[in-house]
């Protein structure tokens, strides 16, 4: 596969829509230490930035399209994995980010804290702690193959998402720690990303607040 300078990733590219791209790009480098590589359009249509190893696109929403902001809620989450995470965190509390969960550690073995955006997107940011095998936190694993990168689906029915993953991108579940009648939460693979689905709250909706580019090797 070759490298393009211009999609500086060949796993996955998480694609946030904002409802003002400048406004966006000032608050995520103030808030998350976020770096601009570049933008475009006149006015900014689109830009990409990273933090650590970790890059993004940034689109500009449609008129019609909602922020989860004024929805009151969202469906998707972006990790992003940071090495030095409680200096990002303090960052973070002095720009008096809205934070989700303060840092901790889970019992998965990562030190992390979730955080709200300026259009309401929900981030994670996370760094292993403890290298832990699934099986020992309560996970049953269907296949032990490690992949860097996660992106996470909130969906309205799990286990026909997962199902439809399967048929429509080939993807092989991973592991399924809920299910039987109850709430889905399902790790799935498609080449070499790897991702969650999980159930949302009955109340939310489906709505396209982010989009993610699959880079899959022959």
């Amino acid at each position: 596969m070759i490298s393009n300078r211009s999609v500086p990733t060949d796993t996955v590219l998480p694609h946030i829509h904002y409802r003002d791209i400048e406004t966006a790009i000032a608050w995520l480098s103030n808030a998350f230490g976020f770096v601009e590589h570049y933008r475009y359009g006149e006015p900014v249509s689109g830009a990409q930035m990273r933090a650590a190893n970790a890059w993004i696109m940034l689109k500009r929403a449609k008129p019609e399209d909602a922020s989860p902001n004024q929805l009151g809620f969202g469906t998707q989450s972006l990790t992003v994995f940071i090495e030095d995470i409680e200096a990002h965190f303090q960052r973070a509390k002095f720009a008096r980010v809205n934070l989700l969960e303060d840092l901790h550690e889970t019992v998965y073995g990562e030190l992390q804290y979730a955080a709200e955006d300026l259009d309401g997107h929900h981030w994670l940011f996370s760094r292993h702690a403890r290298d832990l095998n699934p099986d020992q936190w309560g996970a049953k694993v269907s296949n032990a193959a490690a992949l860097p990168l996660q992106a996470k689906l909130s969906v309205r029915d799990g286990a026909p998402a997962t199902e439809f993953s399967r048929a429509a991108f080939g993807a092989e579940m991973l592991l399924r720690v809920h299910g039987g009648g109850g709430p889905v939460v399902a790790e799935c693979s498609v080449g070499r990303l790897r991702f969650w689905e999980s159930d949302q709250s009955p109340e939310d909706l489906n709505i396209n607040a982010m989009s993610t580019d699959v880079v899959l090797s022959e």
